[in-house]
């Protein structure tokens, strides 16, 4: 570490964290009720989340994971499957930030610095943080699903292995869906606005 290199967290970061949590709390006030979800309280499309990514580019990781776990307290107000709903939230979120985040301390020959996310290389960032999400995700899912209902079969056991493929499915589509909209709708927000030159990091 260099002497001239920022902090991980910032006064500014954490006020950072903090407006971009109380404005996903805002977000998640008007729309969570209404989110279109299946049976285990999965939600096919929400917004929260990238409000908590964004929050990332600006403000660094640690301010964005400081801004995740905010905003999944004040879910646990609002969402109507609490605290199931906030606690997959942020563990679906966590690796959006988290591995980016280590992509660019491990490579040597880039500057941990929101610019570097700027171009191309945010695909393969992007990539590697929805197959982490996965490794988390498909896990708690398969054992959300079988802690609510008993098992994939639910009331008809022999639909058990076909169950297991359904849920299987719908969590990599929708984990890997979302996982994209999380990292490109923050990126325009931030970077072709170039809101990205206010970056703290």
């Amino acid at each position: 570490m260099s002497s001239t290199e920022k902090p991980l967290l910032s006064v500014t970061g954490m006020a950072g964290a903090a407006i971009f949590g109380a404005l996903g709390a805002v977000v998640a006030f008007m729309t969570a009720p209404y989110l279109p979800r299946l049976a285990w309280g999965i939600a096919w499309i929400d917004p929260v989340s990238i409000i908590w990514v964004t929050c990332f580019f600006i403000f660094g990781a640690a301010a964005g994971i400081l801004c995740c776990f905010i905003g999944s307290v004040a879910l646990m107000f609002v969402d109507p499957f609490v605290p199931i709903g906030p606690i997959m939230k942020l563990l679906a979120t966590i690796p959006m930030i988290l591995i980016p985040f280590i992509v660019l301390k491990l490579k040597k020959s880039w500057d941990y610095s929101s610019i570097e996310l700027k171009g191309k290389k945010i695909i393969p960032i992007t990539l590697c943080s929805i197959g982490v999400r996965l490794l988390i995700m498909i896990p708690a899912n398969f054992s959300l699903f079988v802690l609510m209902f008993g098992g994939f079969g639910g009331v008809d056991p022999l639909w058990g292995l076909e169950g297991m493929w359904v849920v299987l499915t719908v969590v990599i589509v929708i984990n890997t869906l979302q996982g994209i909209w999380d990292i490109a709708i923050s990126w325009i927000i931030v970077y072709p606005t170039r809101i990205y030159q206010f970056a703290t990091w």
